[in-house]
């Protein structure tokens, strides 16, 4: 008996764009370990696994079937769409998880026939997952080292499931693979990465004698064949916690040789996160272009009214005052004393990971996130560093010991148009230090592009390092995942200066039209807006440098704002007035 995979292309689910920062972090993070490596979980409850490959699901309907799979959404065509709403059953998984993925199926009436012989096979449905996305354009994973697969599987009744691992040496569809009575408790099942007894063999109809190749693999497929199961008309067959044994998978985005013991670091000091000094005006979360430090979630992406869980920061942020509010949903980031490397300052936080989500209009499921970043660009993004002497940076880094997330992403935005999707940012991937600090040194030259983007080669679309805007660490994972990352030391290989930006003062003239005032503890602003200018900001700068207040300012014409000083130290600051012709200032003083 003719037994066939019907081949099919994945969803294709377009990758949405993370909001807020400006960044996109779409890249689901590896989980490695020295003995084995996770496939997929599914408690990111995407379908997207941790080897960045997808999810899909396939039936005999390019055959003519009418098979129909339940648990997934029907695409263009034949094509069935992996639908989290549907794929991913929350009732609880393998070893007290939260979740698993769901085949739910019904066989059709009539028989398909294969078009490759022109005979009539049993009714068929499966699963499968990628080991490395584009295996329909022929993309392949070297795995070799890896011994062994194992999975978690049940089924509503008892099933026989084939099990195929896909090479791009087979070109019959007859992959090797090995075959498993699933029972109705779960269990777990495991097969070599080998031919043989406890291994792999080809269907007997198979047209060539191919070897099994590691160097080649594809996919995983799990199938439900009629054939072989002959009294079945409909089934649920549950997997969970798919892993390859003997195999270290490592992102491709990875730099691991970028990593070295704490201090190797080199360049230019951009910040230390140390308090100013006279000597040193600008410190704490100012760096020494004039940016600022700041800390950053997920709130902003969850633009569905019912989506008001998000990710949350607990610790490295503002605890409250007039000057620095505390709001979850708009994190501030202050400079935290002995979280950096040595004991010193640093910039820190502590944090769980919030649900998945989709943004409005979309169907696409995000992972949550978090990260800590500091811009190098004015905050209206109308001048940005000009480091064209650079050649990458370093910096010191370090995640805590417990976390569970193998990788945070070092995103490196420039003032470029790369893609339609405003997203596409260049990043690199660097492994989490579990406890310890270590140094990374990363060149220009070692970040990539996302590989869904439509853009150019990154060959075509290097980092314009004429124009930085600002660099951020995130960690994207599953939800509920929780952990630190501190950032300290952070230098610019190749700089010798600091060049200025090029945001201009406007002059005595301009600031002679801003007039200050206070009265009980508030601060009064008049000022005449210039024509033409449709971004404004209010800032307050201490005596330091540090900004210790900020707000937009929508009017036009004339301007009139008040900003609490209350919770302000006495002291000597500065008022800013920027928009997109230049900034207008004016100190003032603080009394109580």
């Amino acid at each position: 008996m003719v037994s066939k995979y019907i081949r099919t292309l994945t969803s294709g689910l377009p990758k949405a764009i993370l909001g807020l920062a400006g960044l996109l972090a779409v890249a689901a993070t590896a989980q490695t370990a020295t003995d084995s490596s996770t496939i997929d979980d599914f408690e990111a409850g995407t379908a997207q696994n941790k080897f960045l490959g997808y999810t899909f699901f396939y039936s005999d309907a390019a055959d003519g079937g009418t098979s129909k799979i339940l648990s997934a959404t029907a695409g263009t065509g034949t094509a069935l769409v992996f639908d989290p709403a549907k794929s991913i059953d929350t009732t609880g998984g393998a070893n007290g998880s939260k979740k698993s993925l769901e085949l739910n199926f019904t066989y059709g009436t009539t028989k398909p026939i294969s078009a490759g012989c022109a005979c009539a096979y049993g009714q068929m449905v499966g699963v499968g997952t990628q080991f490395v996305p584009g295996t329909d354009n022929g993309a392949v994973l070297d795995m070799t080292g890896g011994t062994g697969i194992s999975f978690w599987a049940k089924a509503a009744a008892p099933t026989i499931v084939t099990v195929e691992v896909a090479t791009s040496t087979v070109k019959d569809f007859g992959f090797h693979n090995a075959q498993f009575n699933i029972t109705t408790s779960w269990a777990k099942y495991s097969f070599l990465l080998a031919e043989g007894l406890g291994g792999l063999a080809r269907p007997t109809w198979a047209t060539a004698l191919v070897p099994f190749d590691i160097t080649k693999t594809q996919k995983i497929q799990f199938k439900v064949s009629a054939d072989d199961n002959t009294t079945m008309t409909a089934g649920t067959l549950w997997l969970d916690d798919i892993k390859v044994a003997g195999y270290n998978w490592v992102p491709p985005a990875a730099c691991m040789t970028c990593v070295s013991a704490a201090g190797a670091g080199t360049g230019l000091l951009l910040s230390d996160l140390e308090p100013a000094t006279v000597a040193s005006p600008k410190g704490g979360t100012q760096n020494q272009v004039g940016g600022y430090w700041y800390a950053y979630n997920d709130v902003g992406s969850r633009t569905v009214a019912s989506q008001t869980d998000y990710s949350e920061i607990f610790a490295g942020i503002s605890t409250g005052s007039v000057a620095l509010p505390a709001d979850p949903k708009t994190p501030l980031l202050v400079a935290s004393p002995g979280k950096g490397a040595g004991g010193t300052a640093g910039a820190y936080i502590q944090f769980t990971l919030g649900p998945t989500y989709s943004e409005a209009g979309s169907t696409d499921v995000i992972q949550p996130f978090v990260g800590i970043g500091t811009k190098v660009s004015d905050k209206l993004g109308v001048s940005f560093l000009d480091a064209t002497p650079s050649t990458g940076i370093s910096f010191d880094y370090k995640t805590d010991s417990s976390s569970t997330f193998k990788f945070i992403r070092l995103e490196c935005k420039a003032n470029q148009v790369l893609s339609t999707n405003t997203g596409v940012v260049h990043y690199v991937l660097l492994p989490a230090t579990k406890g310890v600090w270590k140094s990374a040194t990363v060149p220009w030259t070692k970040l990539v592009l996302p590989d869904w983007a439509a853009s150019p080669p990154l060959a075509t679309n290097p980092l314009k390092v004429s124009a930085l805007e600002k660099f951020q660490w995130a960690v994207q994972d599953a939800p509920g995942t929780t952990g630190t990352i501190a950032v300290d030391n952070l230098k610019m290989m190749g700089m010798t200066a600091w060049p200025a930006l090029a945001i201009k003062d406007q002059g005595a003239k301009a600031n002679r039209g801003l007039h200050l005032s206070q009265i009980s503890g508030m601060l009064l602003v008049d000022y005449v807006m210039p024509s033409g200018v449709d971004r404004s900001e209010l800032n307050v700068t201490d005596i330091s440098g540090a900004m210790v207040a900020s707000q937009p300012i929508t009017e036009k014409g004339n301007l009139h704002a008040s900003l609490n000083t209350q919770a302000f130290h006495n002291g000597l600051y500065t008022l800013q007035i920027r928009n997109s012709q230049g900034v207008v200032s004016m100190p003032f003083t603080v009394l109580h």
